[in-house]
């Protein structure tokens, strides 16, 4: 049987700011973050190529690889004009239904490990992988333990490696590829948050056109202390200067106004 203890009020929590125009004409804005989660793929790909232009300010050049066979290549950042030659580093963003897990980049690895020992480009200096939805916990652990990234790649290779990479034959984990894979660098993997992504986004002129502008929420204002604060007797006594001008007499302080000393007798009666 339900029992009153069983049944609660209702009591909606009170909102920690003052609602504006904006929010009675639209609602409650939603979280940027959440909303590059429900992108739509073309919307995705627009964000990411908006995103990546705000990568010029740390690069020579950024590029986004256009072709089919990606070679492990989506958008690579160039220290130098020597471009895949010198130092450079690749961002590897994927639009999933849930966040990134590890049986999501396997495949990945294994092409920069392949087409580097290939000699189609130098090992990238970092390769940061970007998900819609995030990084999952779990991948995001293995990239803090770059021996377990190896150890794991390995183990997964046959599985997503092996016919993963090309579809044109098979690379088993052999011969002077298993040599290079032993001694490649694994810490090279790393990932990029949404709020890193949208940090970035924001200093593109895009950022107000997708998200929208405007300023924060703004605060509850503080009761006023009834006797003022030393910083503030320079403002005050300019204010008082400015009455006194006004009213063509001079103003020794507050309690000097006319309408101040109205609103004492005002109280006092």
């Amino acid at each position: 049987m339900i029992t009153d203890t069983d049944l609660l009020d209702i009591n909606p929590k009170v909102p920690t700011c003052s609602a504006s125009h904006t929010h009675v004409q639209s609602g409650v804005p939603i979280p940027k973050a959440m909303r590059v989660s429900i992108f739509s793929p073309d919307e995705w790909e627009k964000f990411v190529e908006e995103w990546a232009s705000s990568l010029k300010a740390q690069y020579h050049r950024v590029r986004r690889f256009g072709g089919s066979g990606d070679l492990g290549v989506d958008i690579a950042g160039f220290s130098s004009d020597q471009g895949f030659d010198g130092f450079w580093d690749n961002y590897q963003c994927k639009r999933y239904n849930h966040p990134l897990r590890p049986s999501d980049v396997w495949v990945e690895i294994g092409k920069i490990i392949y087409y580097s020992h290939n000699g189609e480009y130098s090992t990238p200096r970092k390769h940061y992988f970007v998900c819609s939805q995030g990084i999952g916990t779990t991948l995001e652990k293995l990239f803090n333990k770059p021996s377990e990234i190896k150890e794991e790649a390995a183990k997964n290779w046959d599985k997503h490696c092996l016919s993963g990479i090309t579809s044109t034959k098979k690379l088993p984990l052999a011969g002077t590829l298993e040599a290079y894979f032993n001694a490649f660098d694994f810490s090279i993997f790393s990932s990029k948050s949404l709020v890193e992504l949208i940090e970035g986004h924001s200093m593109t002129g895009f950022h107000a056109v997708r998200f929208g502008g405007g300023l924060p929420s703004r605060p509850e204002p503080r009761t006023p202390p009834e006797n003022p604060a030393e910083t503030e007797s320079r403002y005050i006594r300019q204010l008082l200067d400015a009455y006194g001008d006004h009213l063509g007499a001079s103003v020794s302080g507050p309690t000097a106004l006319p309408c101040v000393t109205m609103m004492c007798d005002t109280l006092d009666t």
